[in-house]
């Protein structure tokens, strides 16, 4: 049926912008970075049957990276963050470091670091610089 409405119908709309394959595919794939990233997904994620299921009835032609592709991606964006912080940080008009010591629910004990700018916007800017597990006590 879409075959049917691409062929015969598709150009009764010429103000729906037209996405190439390979921009659809980057999109596509730049969503599911943010989605595994932002909401703490397991890269495994991907290999899942109900997920994969989603995602075909979503957009059947949409082939899903693989758990080592999306690794790959995770370590790419992770470079293109930091190179951007770094640049941010560096044309800062104000900066402030903090420490943050918690215990996790398995009682480890970690310490972050926080990087808090004001960009050349005067916006107020927030970035995790580290996380590291602390093996004494902190109480």
């Amino acid at each position: 049926m879409l075959r049917h409405y691409r062929a015969r119908h598709d150009n009764e709309v010429p103000d729906t912008p037209r996405i190439d394959s390979a921009s659809r595919k980057q999109m596509l794939d730049e969503a599911l970075l943010s989605f595994i990233v932002k909401d703490c997904q397991p890269l495994s994620t991907v290999e899942r049957e109900g997920f994969r299921e989603l995602v075909q009835a979503l957009e059947p032609s949409y082939v899903l990276p693989t758990r080592k592709t999306i690794k790959q991606m995770v370590a790419k964006k992770y470079e293109e963050e930091r190179e951007r912080v770094k640049k941010e940080v560096q044309q800062a008009v104000a900066v402030s470091i903090t420490a943050d010591m918690w215990t996790s629910v398995n009682m480890e004990a970690y310490l972050a670091l926080t990087c808090h700018y004001i960009n050349e916007n005067l916006q107020l800017c927030t970035s995790v610089l580290g996380v590291q597990y602390f093996p004494q006590s902190h109480c």
